[in-house]
């Protein structure tokens, strides 16, 4: 059975899918490759800039249940989700929002690799925001969120990491960067060694927990996708936007290069989301 991730099944396909799961090892490919050939064109329905027609949306739109998943086209393996939380869900999360000790965020530094230096350091010139990391099956709601997203990508659910909760007041931002290592300069990506400490993050699935309005910025922003104007995926309560961080042959994939981009709400609202990694085994 195919997951939605790497091969965009049918609505029937997804429905038989859910209802049997799949935990099997070995089936799973996380490079561009495994759909680039399955993968109808779409553009990303808010995206702040490529659009497509209504007609062309309603033809590319992967509906199930009451989600609706939408595929970026051609090089990219970029999906935006759209009702992917479900009300329960986001409930719950505002409540923790409302509770829990959110910390500064930070980056991981490129020069622990020769183990010398920390793990990883706060850069206020590049990562600005505040999070907090629910432990691995926190609760009921943590635990039966995990299995969902290991259902849904065909994964062991100690692949994902612990889910972590991430805010962003007005004027926070987090800069260009790749999930899978240190991006430099020329756009390639620098992997931690195998010992580093923590495991390569091959899959996001990141999460919006609110809505911002057109002119409050907070969007992901993929330079390397799209045309001039690239792509922009706009926070929308309950959307969640996916994609792999690794291309053909297992290499660091440089279209899912992004950004989180700078929140600048003069009504003082916030930017919430939720990261979630699938990680090596």
């Amino acid at each position: 059975m195919r997951t939605l991730f790497f091969s965009n099944p049918s609505e029937k396909e997804y429905e038989e899918f859910l209802k049997k799961g799949s935990r099997r090892r070995g089936t799973t490919d996380y490079s561009k490759s495994a759909i680039s050939s399955a993968s109808p064109s779409a553009s990303v329905i808010d995206s702040g800039s490529s659009t497509c027609s209504a007609q062309e949306q309603s033809k590319n739109e992967i509906k199930v249940r009451r989600a609706t998943v939408k595929p970026y086209p051609e090089e990219a393996s970029i999906y935006v989700i759209d009702n992917f939380l479900t009300e329960a869900e986001l409930v719950y999360f505002d409540r923790k929002i409302a509770t829990i000790p959110f910390e500064r965020s930070f980056v991981d530094n490129a020069e622990c690799y020769d183990k010398r230096q920390p793990a990883t350091l706060v850069d206020d010139s590049h990562r600005t925001s505040t999070f907090y990391s629910f432990k691995k099956s926190h609760d009921s709601k943590i635990s039966a969120l995990e299995r969902r997203i290991a259902t849904m990508l065909g994964c062991w659910v100690h692949q994902i990491e612990a889910l972590q909760l991430v805010r962003y007041q007005p004027g926070e931002f987090f800069g260009i960067h790749h999930d899978l290592g240190n991006l430099l300069d020329d756009d390639t990506v620098q992997l931690p060694p195998k010992d580093h400490g923590s495991k390569r993050r091959l899959v996001t699935l990141f999460c919006y927990l609110n809505t911002l309005q057109d002119d409050e910025g907070g969007c992901t922003y993929f330079p390397n996708v799209g045309s001039d104007s690239h792509l922009r995926v706009k926070p929308k309560r309950g959307r969640a936007v996916l994609w792999s961080n690794i291309g053909i042959g297992g290499k660091p994939d440089p279209k899912t290069i992004h950004a989180g981009e700078t929140v600048i709400s003069e009504a003082g609202t916030k930017k919430y989301g939720l990261n979630i990694w699938v990680c090596e085994e």
